[in-house]
C-alpha cells in the first residue's frame, strides 16, 4: 500500500539543503538527523542557537469582532496591520 502523500512546513526546503534525513512524523516529512549528528546540533544550541519548527504541531483559529485586538494583546509582533491571510 502506498504511503499517503506527507505535508511539508515552510522549513522543508531547508531541511534537504542541509542535507537532513527525513522520516514521516504524524503526516508530516519531518527531519530526524543531520549529517552532523545529535552531539554536534546539541553544542551548536548551546553556543549559539537553535530552530525548532513547531508549525507542524497544530493551528489555532481565532475569530470574532475582537480576534485582532486579542491576537495584538498575546503575540509579541503587531499584527492589527496584517491583511487576511498573511502570517508575521
Amino acid at each position: 500500500m502506498a504511503e499517503p502523500s506527507l505535508q511539508r512546513t515552510a522549513l522543508y526546503p531547508a531541511h534537504l539543503a542541509l542535507e537532513a534525513r527525513m522520516a514521516p512524523f504524524g503526516g508530516w516529512e519531518m527531519p530526524i538527523q543531520y549529517p552532523t549528528g545529535i552531539l554536534a546540533e546539541a553544542r551548536a544550541v548551546r553556543s549559539s542557537a537553535g530552530i525548532f519548527d513547531v508549525s507542524h504541531m497544530g493551528r489555532i483559529e481565532i475569530t470574532g469582532r475582537d480576534a485582532p485586538a486579542l491576537m495584538d494583546l498575546v503575540l509579541t509582533q503587531d499584527v492589527l496591520g496584517l491583511k487576511e491571510g498573511r502570517a508575521r
